[in-house]
């Protein structure tokens, strides 16, 4: 059943007879049936709600399974440490601190919750997300999940975004998922995690929205509006929507049982709830993610066969596991890691400008489709195919100052701008290393042993050099929004600076193994480039 608690908002819910919800917080889930419920409940946990489940806002939580020292209002946030239960008709712990608000049958709503994506949600069966129920073998939910099975990827995890619902204990039926990438340098910073409802149609419209840490969205999904849940649960006035954590230690159960040291429970994980939001009004779906970037231009978009480049030591990825404190120190390191990604963007800027010289080159790298069309080539011996020699690119040293930094929403949101100015630099500088022409080489910087090997330039042609390319950094888009003077800013702030560094790091790699045909434009090579 689910419990109310006393909530002290000035919007107050009432029951038959003119008592308000905060005369009624031991009432069983059967004094709901009726209820003038609200228009909406919108909670962005910036403060503490006395009177509510732990504080949050949250008026009941499902079949009163509250632990309260798993719940925590702080830092803008509502930290939410996982349980060991799940929602279940077998033999799993119950889910405990399902948290929850009424919702009205009677007309269509939307059931909707940001989360920042736990770093640690990394073990089988482990989960956060969004529900809509009366108990434990009554409900749907949308929820965050790690998967089991074989763990494959750039970033080996099985994760997705998974609809699931019971109905009276029937068994659990899976309605839709699909897949999420939750780690490494493209994994999501946040989610948001949506539930249309129209009880009338007997129809739910799940869909989710994963952005990278500078707000970029990596993914926007939604199968379109389902009827696969009953339509009688969905119309139940009994229900409550919620949110809810499981680190769930039961496998629904197989043919055989599973004994319990195959399925050891997964350890306790705190996921961040930056807001939660029952509104009846139904969202639509998502709109589409942006189309991916073409592919780079070229030689053909690849390095020519037998280009001789040096290897570059791949680099070890930062786990971001360490802990992140509301202070002013960590402020300026966040600031020292967005000055950091500016300092090599702009060394990078720099060694472009310069001039790129034969050295710089792969052997064998130029492939025949960068050379201007007057250029004429036949099949031949390269001359001394050598590894490139490239010149260093000068970083400059970090600064001794760093100014006043105060523990401020003003300074957080210069420090985000800072890493997103950052970010867009990088974007442009990657954008340029697949589109140099030959106006950024020196003048006979093309030696024979740089073109593709088994081929000679027999006639060098008249071409004039083609104008160099240049870094287009794309504006500051619109305002970021409200920011909070919270961990989870910091957070997200410390994501966006690592990831421009992450960028300009990746750019110095393809210096230091050299460039090739796969970083200039097709047919901007001409004879002045060539020696």
């Amino acid at each position: 059943m689910f419990r109310a608690s006393n909530p002290s908002r000035p919007r107050r819910r009432r029951i038959p007879g003119g008592r308000s919800l905060a005369a009624a917080s031991a009432i069983a889930v059967a004094g709901f049936a009726g209820l003038a419920y609200a228009v909406d409940a919108t909670l962005d946990f910036d403060a503490e709600v006395p009177g509510t489940v732990a504080n949050t806002g949250f008026t009941g939580v499902l079949d009163g399974l509250e632990q309260g020292s798993a719940i925590n209002i702080a830092n803008g946030n509502l930290e939410l440490t996982s349980g060991p239960g799940d929602f279940t008709s077998g033999g799993s712990a119950p889910q405990v601190n399902a948290l929850g608000v009424p919702v009205d049958p009677s007309s269509a709503y939307t059931i909707k919750a940001t989360i920042n994506v736990p770093a640690d949600l990394d073990a089988a069966y482990e989960g956060v997300g969004i529900f809509l129920g009366k108990g434990q073998i009554d409900y749907m939910k949308l929820v965050v999940y790690d998967t089991p099975g074989t763990q494959s990827g750039p970033f080996a995890n099985n994760a997705s975004v998974d609809l699931e619902f019971d109905s009276g204990g029937a068994g659990k039926v899976d309605v839709w998922d699909s897949p999420v990438v939750l780690g490494g340098p493209t994994a999501p910073a946040t989610i948001d995690l949506t539930i249309g409802v129209d009880p009338a149609a007997g129809t739910v419209t799940p869909s989710y929205v994963s952005k990278a840490a500078n707000g970029d969205v990596l993914q926007s999904v939604s199968p379109g509006a389902l009827n696969t849940v009953p339509a009688a649960m969905l119309q139940d006035p009994l229900n409550i929507a919620g949110i809810l954590s499981t680190n769930k230690d039961y496998i629904e159960p197989p043919p055989a049982p599973i004994p319990p040291a195959t399925n050891p429970a997964a350890a306790p994980f705190t996921t961040e709830f930056l807001s939660f939001s029952y509104s009846n009004t139904v969202a639509p779906p998502p709109p589409p993610p942006p189309p991916p970037p073409p592919p780079p231009g070229g030689g053909g978009g690849v390095t020519p066969a037998g280009a001789v480049c040096l290897p570059v030591p791949e680099r070890v990825p930062s786990t971001g596991s360490g802990e992140i404190k509301l202070t002013v120190g960590q402020l300026r390191t966040n600031q020292r890691i967005s000055a950091a990604a500016v300092r090599r963007a702009n060394a990078i800027q720099n060694w472009l400008d310069d001039g790129i010289v034969s050295d710089d080159l792969c052997g064998g790298g130029i492939g025949t489709a960068d050379l201007a069309s007057d250029v004429q080539v036949a099949a031949g011996t390269n001359q001394a195919v050598a590894a490139p020699q490239p010149r260093p690119v000068n970083i400059a040293a970090a600064g001794t100052g760093g100014g006043n930094v105060t523990l401020t929403v003003g300074q957080l949101r210069t420090n985000q701008r800072i890493s997103a100015a950052a970010v867009r630099r990088a974007n442009a500088l990657q954008d340029r290393f697949t589109a140099l022409t030959g106006g950024d080489l020196t003048p006979g910087a093309v030696t024979s042993g740089k073109i593709q090997v088994g081929s000679v330039i027999t006639a060098k042609g008249s071409a004039g050099t083609v104008a160099a390319s240049t870094t287009n950094v794309a504006p500051a888009g619109a305002s970021s929004g409200n920011i909070k003077l919270s961990v989870g800013q910091l957070r997200t702030n410390q994501r966006i600076s690592a990831a421009a560094v992450r960028r300009t790091n990746s750019l110095l790699d393809q210096i230091a193994g050299g460039l090739t045909g796969a970083n200039f434009a097709n047919g901007t090579i001409g004879s002045n480039e060539l020696g």
